[in-house]
């Protein structure tokens, strides 16, 4: 079992013990030097020794603490082997549309990721894909087992703008067509030729060309005969507006005077022509449990191993808290031993005193 530490630079804040360590030398060097004034027993810098000792233990159980100390270890995952699931997300621009009431909110985009990702780690066996669309199809993740990867994919690859475009509106404020025919068409694809449980998860707001909506019982019988049980996720709301953003990508502050469009009327027909399941972005536990209760009887495949990270911050917490305790009781005893001392230097005081008032009057 190897240690790797995730944040060695942190380490650093061990060389904060270096101005204890030396405390330790010159209150010892002091300590010595009283013994030697009153004659007694010289134990030289023994204790200083030991003290230092644990004083380094404790510095380098802290530093260890500070870099995240963790371990990689492997463990058997079953993975569905008839099963997948494929996110397609619509990667237009009124996606960027996000709530004006609220600083610092989500878009519509970035809600549907969060609640994909949900699903994804609720269903780790489930093989995965990601996708987004325009009026094109690009695939982002084929549908792949690698648990990370979706998640990389899902937090850094689906964005606004990750999908090239062919087309544009010819309004007055100008947009892309985002189409859906052509790809549902050819969903079948989307999967690997295995599997027979086939889930398909459109998140969009339904802002569509209008070819798009005529073809909705075409593309719903291409479904059902690829066996593809659609949900469609309907995203967004009246009240957002799309950030108006410079040719650099900043924003400007200010918002495009064109309204996006939201249609859940046609995300909910969609599914029921094509007998499957209409939700809204509120409804991640719903999509949740439809995922599981569809895939339930599919087999798995327990042959592959996943890697498990596990935090060993706490072995060096018992370290440190053992070095600490020590120390503690360490330099407790050489307290006491300096109070011996100072006892025994105010009874040596004490008795020349005596001694030498008994000879004045002795001599007077």
């Amino acid at each position: 079992m190897n240690i790797t530490f995730l944040a060695p630079e942190q380490a650093l804040w061990g060389l904060t013990f270096v101005a204890a360590f030396f405390y330790l030398i010159l209150s010892d060097r002091k300590a010595v030097r009283v013994r030697r004034a009153f004659a007694l027993p010289n134990i030289g810098y023994r204790r200083t020794f030991i003290s230092g000792f644990l004083l380094l233990v404790l510095a380098a159980s802290f530093a260890a603490i500070a870099a995240r100390p963790v371990t990689f270890a492997k463990e058997p995952i079953g993975v569905r082997q008839d099963a997948a699931i494929v996110f397609l997300f619509d990667a237009s621009e009124s996606m960027a549309a996000e709530p004006v009431a609220t600083s610092g909110a989500l878009n519509r985009l970035e809600r549907a990721k969060l609640m994909a990702q949900e699903v994804a780690e609720a269903h780790p066996d489930i093989p995965t894909g990601i996708y987004a669309f325009t009026d094109i199809l690009v695939p982002h993740l084929p549908v792949s087992s690698d648990r990370n990867a979706i998640r990389v994919a899902l937090a850094d690859v689906v964005k606004i703008g990750s999908v090239p475009v062919r087309t544009y509106t010819i309004e007055s404020s100008p947009g892309v067509i985002t189409t859906l025919q052509p790809i549902i068409l050819r969903a079948r694809y989307l999967f690997p030729e295995y599997t027979t449980q086939r889930i398909l998860v459109v998140f969009s707001d339904g802002d569509f060309a209008s070819s798009t909506r005529y073809a909705i019982p075409a593309i719903s019988e291409r479904l059902l005969q690829n066996h593809i049980k659609l949900v469609t996720v309907a995203v967004g709301n009246w009240h957002e507006r799309i950030p108006e953003v410079t040719k650099e990508g900043m924003r400007t502050g200010r918002y495009v005077r064109h309204i996006p469009a939201v249609d859940e009327q046609f995300l909910r027909t969609f599914a029921e022509e094509s007998q499957g399941m209409h939700l809204t972005e509120s409804d991640s536990a719903e999509l949740g449990r439809f995922v599981g209760e569809t895939v339930v009887d599919s087999a798995r495949d327990a042959s592959l191993e996943r890697i498990v990270v596990k935090d060993r911050t706490w072995w060096f917490v018992i370290v440190a808290a053992s070095a600490l305790i020590l120390l503690v009781l360490w330099r407790l005893g050489t307290m006491i031993l300096l109070r011996s001392v100072a006892s025994h230097a105010v009874k040596i005081v004490l008795r020349m005193a005596r001694i030498v008032l008994s000879l004045r009057l002795r001599y007077r």
